[in-house]
C-alpha cells in the first residue's frame, strides 16, 4: 500500500507544479482567487535573547528539531547561545536557508516560551489557512520560485528573506473551509506515509 500512496502523492505534487491549483480541485464549488502573500498575513520579527533568562525553559523550534521528526526541544535559556524569534500558536515556519530541503513547519500549538531559529521565517495569517499554505509551499512549483529568488555565495548558503517571498502569488479558495479540506487532505497523506515508513 505504501508505494501506491507515495506514487499518488508524487503525482499530486507534480500536478500542483504544472497546473493552476484551482484546476486540480475542480470539484470544489466556491471561487478561487490570486493574491500576494504579503496581503494575507505577516512575518513575525520579535527577537528574544534566551541568555538573559538562563534558568527559563524554552520550547525551541530549530532545523535539527525539524529533521528529528519535527519535534521541538525543551531547553534552558543558558544552552541557547544566540537570539531566537518569539512565536505563538498557529504559525507557519518557512525555512529561508537552502530552500531545496523543503523545511516548512506548521505549528498549531507552540508550547511555553516558544522560540524558533532565525533560519525560519514565522508567518501568521487571519485570512489564509496555514495548513493549506504549507502544502502549497512544499510543492515543486513553490520550491522552484524560492530557489530562483534566493541569494548567497554557494548553493548550500543561499537564503531568501521575508521581503522576497512576500510577493509570491498565492492561488487559494475564497472559502476558508475548502482551504482546510485541502490542507487536511495532504496532512493525512503525509501522516500515513510517515507512519508506514517508521514500521
Amino acid at each position: 500500500m505504501v508505494p501506491f500512496v507515495i506514487n499518488f502523492v508524487l503525482s499530486i505534487n507534480l500536478r500542483f507544479s504544472q497546473e493552476n491549483t484551482s484546476n486540480l480541485f475542480q470539484h470544489f464549488v466556491n471561487a478561487w482567487e490570486k493574491r500576494r502573500l504579503k496581503s494575507m498575513g505577516d512575518f513575525r520579527r520579535v527577537s528574544v535573547d534566551p541568555q538573559k533568562t538562563p534558568n527559563t525553559l524554552f520550547t525551541e523550534y530549530s532545523m535539527p528539531a525539524y529533521d528529528n521528526n519535527k519535534t521541538p526541544n525543551i531547553v534552558l535559556g543558558s544552552t541557547i547561545h544566540s537570539n531566537r524569534l518569539q512565536i505563538g500558536d498557529n504559525v507557519l515556519l518557512i525555512n529561508k536557508l537552502n530552500v531545496r530541503q523543503k523545511r516548512v513547519w506548521y505549528v498549531k500549538r507552540a508550547g511555553n516560551n516558544a522560540v524558533s531559529s532565525s533560519e525560519f521565517m514565522p508567518f501568521t495569517s487571519e485570512s489564509l489557512k496555514l495548513s493549506f499554505l504549507k502544502q502549497l509551499l512544499l510543492s515543486d512549483k513553490s520550491t522552484k520560485f524560492m530557489e530562483n529568488i534566493s541569494s548567497g555565495t554557494s548553493n548550500s548558503q543561499k537564503r531568501i528573506t521575508p521581503l522576497d517571498i512576500s510577493n509570491y502569488l498565492i492561488e487559494k479558495p475564497t472559502d476558508a473551509r475548502e482551504q482546510d479540506k485541502i490542507g487536511d487532505f495532504f496532512e493525512t497523506l503525509d501522516n500515513l506515509i510517515t507512519v508506514n515508513q517508521d514500521k
